[in-house]
């Protein structure tokens, strides 16, 4: 039989999926500075948090900063329009845009531009599609992006918003029925979009969308029950989704998205238990994810940070310069770095999740034993001092 080596190097391969149960965390944070409700506005910008607008029984049109730095919040210059809730939230650079949104009086179709630098609101040209709630708003490189929603019927459409023109141009419908409440993030420059609701129907599906060809492409479909009203959010180069509800039941659950695998895994639940119609942002490679509904029509304040477990990761990871190599052969996963001998512990899991090896190794030690595995993906986990220092993958084929 050929030997076939798999190498890696670790410090470039923090957070794989394997391990996202145990490398991430959620910590509560200082709550939201306005009343709780849910269906808000929010978008990140120069390295702060925003929530704005939403309902607690009224439409809201207040603003908050939250400055991840100090974990406190600062109220904003409100919104200029009327109270509304469920607007497509666009983050680009220092501007936050808001489009459409339920109102007391109707679906608006108002655009708004809020400054962070300035602090000031400023009115734009109507949104061209109709007016509507529940759309899904993101950005891609200089465009924003809005799609689906509802409007008394359910949409499909995707619109691309050019800030420097004020201008509003079709693209491609995203597949499938329209739907409201859907969830997306971006990686690499192209967007992930799914879940939602028709009707009683509720959806698991994931659509790419990739704004150079104008085209979408399915991917693999969320594995979690169909929902709408979600979470999603990237970081560290990956997706993550969750919480939401089917209108019946709501859920605590997260998963992680690998891009490049195309592959889902489970992640930790949220902290705070089941929601819907949160709000989330991200600042630098950390997610926050407040607001929303609970059970009951019980509107939530609290604001919950999720990020990678413990700090100086990549320091550490480099320092040690670890290099891991895979023997099929023999069944051997050699780990080498260049530090004096330390006591490590080392988890072996597969592409579901599943633990195939724990093992610790002291100091010195550099080879570990594996049972013969099936062709596939596998995933490193290494720990020194409780602390995960590194992570990766291997290819047995």
């Amino acid at each position: 039989m050929k030997t076939k080596f798999t190498y890696l190097t670790a410090s470039l391969l923090l957070a794989f999926q394997s391990i996202a149960f145990c490398q991430y965390t959620w910590t509560p944070k200082t709550n939201f500075g306005g009343t709780a409700r849910y269906s808000t506005s929010f978008f990140s910008l120069n390295g702060k948090g925003y929530i704005c607008l939403g309902y607690d029984g009224t439409a809201k049109s207040d603003c908050w900063e939250f400055d991840s730095t100090t974990n406190a919040w600062t109220q904003k210059a409100d919104y200029p329009g009327p109270g509304a809730w469920s607007t497509a939230c666009i983050s680009m650079d220092s501007i936050g845009i808001l489009v459409g949104g339920a109102t007391l009086s109707g679906y608006s179709p108002g655009v708004y531009k809020y400054n962070a630098v300035t602090n000031t609101w400023t009115t734009m040209a109507n949104f061209p599609g109709s007016g509507r709630q529940d759309a899904l708003g993101f950005a891609i490189g200089a465009y924003g992006y809005v799609t689906c929603g509802y409007n008394g019927g359910y949409l499909s459409d995707l619109w691309q918003y050019n800030p420097t023109t004020d201008s509003w141009q079709t693209k491609a419908n995203r597949p499938g029925s329209g739907r409201d409440g859907l969830a997306g993030f971006v990686l690499s420059n192209k967007a992930y979009v799914g879940l939602g609701l028709n009707g009683g129907t509720n959806f698991n599906d994931i659509y790419e969308y990739e704004p150079n060809g104008d085209t979408w492409t399915q991917k693999a479909s969320f594995p979690g029950s169909p929902r709408n009203s979600a979470a999603a959010f990237a970081i560290n180069g990956y997706g993550f989704m969750g919480i939401g509800y089917d209108v019946v039941n709501y859920f605590s659950d997260f998963y992680m998205y690998d891009p490049t695998l195309d592959t889902w895994s489970q992640s930790v639940a949220f902290n705070s238990g089941v929601r819907t119609y949160p709000a989330y942002f991200v600042i630098g490679n950390t997610a926050y994810v407040g607001t929303g509904r609970n059970p009951g029509n019980v509107y939530a304040s609290d604001l919950n940070e999720f990020k990678l477990l413990g700090t100086g990761i990549d320091e550490v990871a480099n320092a040690y310069n670890f290099k891991v190599f895979y023997s099929r052969e023999n069944q051997l996963l050699s780990i080498n770095h260049n530090r004096t001998p330390v006591q490590m512990q080392v988890i072996i899991s597969s592409i579901t999740g599943s633990i195939i090896k724990l093992e610790e190794m002291l100091p010195g030690r550099t080879e570990l034993k594996l049972p013969e595995l099936p062709t596939g993906v596998y995933f490193y986990s290494i720990a020194i001092n409780k602390s995960t220092v590194s992570t990766g993958k291997f290819l047995i084929d």
